[in-house]
């Protein structure tokens, strides 16, 4: 029989960093009777497809992991063959502080009722519905969501002389023909607003944005939970550029 080690996460806490490769590989240990009828690929490709129906992954993601995993095999004997240090797949929770610290992109941490009722405020101590306690003992891990300040992303992209250069499209780009619809510019209420408006007119430079909901629903969460994905749309951007700038 086949058994698997599950490894240890390489984040400690309150301390992210990576540690010994033994902690974190599997441990594959199988009996002479499937020594003899599967190959050490297929042990793992078994392993793998075991996890991925336990998730109950799509098979078409499975296919995705699947060339990734061996791309990455094929890097890392390059790699090897050249003398250069392998590459590795980080952990999600190491990923996460790895991404904090370099991207521009910058958000916060909010703890959330664990029923997911509301999230909490620094000075509550417990939710004002379910009455579930707001946990802050770093050996308790509570529920989180990630906050991303909509304001700060947008004074980063101000700074930058070429995306300051992208976002003044409504203004240096695009041109208004009457009767004809080419953006959401061209919209009858938009026009209206900006006739009317002195803020608009005298604004060195205006913020559009737009909120959107498609109505999904996740079903596959416990009874007690629903959520639905609402879309940000900066409008700001030329519309080739626009899907690329979806904030979900």
């Amino acid at each position: 029989m086949m058994e698997l080690d599950e490894p240890a996460s390489d984040v400690e806490e309150n301390n992210p960093k990576e540690v010994d490769d033994e902690r974190i590989e599997f441990n594959v240990n199988y009996s002479d009777n499937w020594r003899d009828d599967f190959t050490e690929s297929e042990l793992y490709s078994m392993k793998l497809k075991q996890t991925l129906e336990q998730y109950s992954i799509p098979t078409q993601a499975g296919r995705d992991i699947t060339y990734f995993i061996r791309l990455m095999i094929k890097r890392t004997q390059k790699a090897t063959k050249a003398g250069d240090i392998a590459p590795t797949i980080l952990f999600q929770d190491t990923l996460d502080a790895v991404l904090k610290k370099k991207l521009p992109v910058k958000y916060d941490d909010l703890n959330v009722c664990h029923n997911g009722c509301i999230v909490f405020s620094e000075n509550m101590s417990e939710c004002d519905r379910c009455k579930k306690d707001n946990s802050k003992s770093p050996k308790r891990k509570s529920k989180t969501m990630k906050m991303l300040n909509i304001g700060s992303q947008i004074a980063t992209i101000l700074c930058d002389k070429q995306t300051r250069e992208l976002i003044e499209y409504p203004r240096n780009e695009f041109q208004f023909k009457q009767g004809e619809y080419t953006d959401i510019f061209s919209d009858e209420e938009y026009q209206r607003l900006s006739s009317r408006s002195n803020t608009c007119k005298e604004a060195d430079l205006n913020i559009y944005m737009g909120l959107y909901i498609d109505g999904f629903e996740n079903t596959n969460v416990s009874k007690h939970q629903h959520f639905s994905i609402l879309h940000l749309l900066f409008f700001n951007f030329p519309p080739h550029l626009r899907a690329d700038c979806i904030c979900p």
